[in-house]
């Protein structure tokens, strides 16, 4: 490997198991999006397999229920012309953090890269501990906000109606 700085891993916003951010994607209607989880096999296109994750509706871009962590992961983001001129975007990278808050990825140059720097970091104790200690702190971030609402749920301060609504849609 070369001496090149490493890629800051990219954040993408979750919410409610559906992916709210992607690194490429095609809104025009020519356009063809998908992510898949790839693995390395020379049977098939480019040389991957590719387990294609289900699209979301609206903003919801895809359901990432079957994503897990130390995935290998591949957008694609496909526009054909009207004279058939194909322009192809990709994007690659392997799940270093998964919260029900946000994927953390690690962005690879090729699907290659991708599989060999997940399949390292699948035995890599370091690499878990990191995404034990990101999903943690979701965790207890969730907690404190819970148990400040239930504070002012016994004293008064707020009543339950104003607890239900979700958190979001005040900011």
């Amino acid at each position: 490997m070369n001496n090149a700085a490493k890629p800051e891993p990219v954040r993408m916003t979750v919410a409610n198991g559906a992916l709210l951010e992607v690194p490429v994607f095609e809104r025009h209607q020519r356009g063809k999006n998908w992510m898949a989880v790839i693995d390395i096999d020379g049977t098939c296109p480019g040389g991957l397999s590719r387990r294609f994750i289900d699209r979301g509706r609206g903003e919801c871009f895809y359901l990432i229920e079957q994503v897990a962590l130390f995935d290998p992961i591949e957008f694609g983001a496909d526009y054909m012309t009207s004279t058939g001129r194909k322009y192809n975007k990709r994007w690659l990278g392997v799940v270093v953090a998964k919260t029900d808050d946000y994927l953390l990825v690690e962005p690879c140059t090729s699907g290659k890269n991708a599989v060999l720097l997940s399949k390292a970091k699948r035995t890599d104790p370091l690499a878990l501990a990191d995404a034990l200690s990101r999903e943690r702190e979701v965790l207890l971030n969730r907690a404190q906000e819970l148990s400040g609402a239930i504070d002012q749920l016994r004293t008064g301060e707020i009543t339950p109606e104003e607890v239900l609504i979700e958190p979001d849609a005040s900011s």
